[in-house]
């Protein structure tokens, strides 16, 4: 069941999500993440005494930044952060009792499992969990557009592209309207970006590849803090479709 309507936040907790989604969206050095790392930690303790669900409105972009940082700077001991970031979303998910937050924790688990482990069977297994809150719970859109974009991913990482486009494709059944609401802008962003690069990369469709990829920069660009590294990536993708024209 999908319902499009605004997660309501308190004052504290959406200052606090605003900060640190800002730094998250501006990090790009090893150091940045660590950053964003050190921050969340404080918040952690500055929300204390507030419900799980609420604490996790504002610390979403923390687990994040954690995972960017194994994957873009792996180091000898990475298998060891890469566990206990999975035992702390595994944990933190036990708990949690709002089915929006639940789906965004299993939605970052199966990015775990598919990009850092390389175990795509547990990945499955968090999506279909993920298809099973959709189906019997009452949902926000974001919800079911990050339970696309993870399946279409997972496609990606195999190199099935045919699979990937029309997976991400599914995004075209909702309206513009609903798609360009504030907490939607960055699923939808998103999903277009990796459909046009699905279209490049698997020789699919040079020109629709980049049709796509303009119209997740427009969305990238109406954020209240754009994100720079994904503009930066829809940068990228052009290039990568210049080469092949």
């Amino acid at each position: 069941m999908i319902e499009v309507t605004v997660m309501k936040r308190s004052k504290e907790e959406q200052e606090l999500a605003d900060k640190l989604f800002e730094l998250y969206n501006k990090a790009k050095t090893k150091k940045e993440y660590q950053e964003i790392g050190k921050i969340g930690k404080e918040m952690n303790g500055e929300l204390r005494g507030k419900s799980l669900d609420s604490i996790l409105i504002a610390l979403l972009p923390f687990f994040w930044a954690e995972y960017y940082l194994l994957l873009k700077f792996p180091s000898a001991t990475v298998i060891v952060d890469v566990d206990n970031l999975l035992c702390t979303v595994q944990d933190k998910f036990s708990l949690l009792k709002n089915p929006d937050n639940k789906v965004s924790m299993l939605y970052l688990e199966s990015v775990i499992w598919s990009n850092l482990l390389n175990d795509q069977e547990n990945s499955d297994f968090c999506n279909r969990k993920i298809e099973t809150i959709l189906l019997n719970e009452k949902v926000l859109l974001a919800s079911t557009l990050r339970f696309i974009n993870s399946r279409g991913v997972k496609e990606m990482t195999e190199k099935n592209w045919q699979e990937a486009v029309e997976i991400f494709a599914e995004i075209e059944k909702f309206p513009e309207e609903a798609l360009k609401q504030f907490e939607n802008l960055r699923h939808t962003a998103n999903i277009f970006s990796n459909l046009g690069a699905s279209y490049i990369r698997g020789d699919i469709d040079i020109v629709e590849g980049r049709k796509n990829l303009l119209i997740a920069k427009k969305y990238y660009l109406q954020e209240k803090v754009p994100s720079i590294k994904h503009l930066d990536g829809i940068t990228n993708r052009l290039r990568e479709a210049d080469e092949k024209s």
